[in-house]
């Protein structure tokens, strides 16, 4: 039982991750900007949202700003973790 709620833990950091990084490349392309109002972006927002924005609100609070957002590495490493911690269950 434990073996399959670590499996579904590790599935599911997999497909955050993934959806953060379509997030940022999306971001930085330019000619996705007719993307970013589509029902794609938003349902990727309402799914990587919930990770990012409390990483961003915790770099404003120590007043980190370098005109770039590192709130996405931040969090593969966090899940990068979690995912460790996910396979190691048995």
């Amino acid at each position: 039982m434990t073996y399959i709620l670590g499996r579904a833990l590790y599935i599911f950091c997999r497909a955050l991750e993934l959806a953060i990084l379509i997030r940022v490349i999306i971001s930085y392309l330019p000619a996705f900007n007719k993307i970013n109002s589509s029902i794609f972006m938003s349902l990727l927002r309402d799914f990587t949202d919930p990770v990012l924005i409390p990483i961003r609100n915790l770099l404003q609070r120590f007043k980190y700003n370098l005109g770039v957002d590192i709130s996405p590495i931040i969090a593969f490493l966090i899940i990068n973790f979690i995912e460790r911690i996910a396979l190691s269950i048995r």
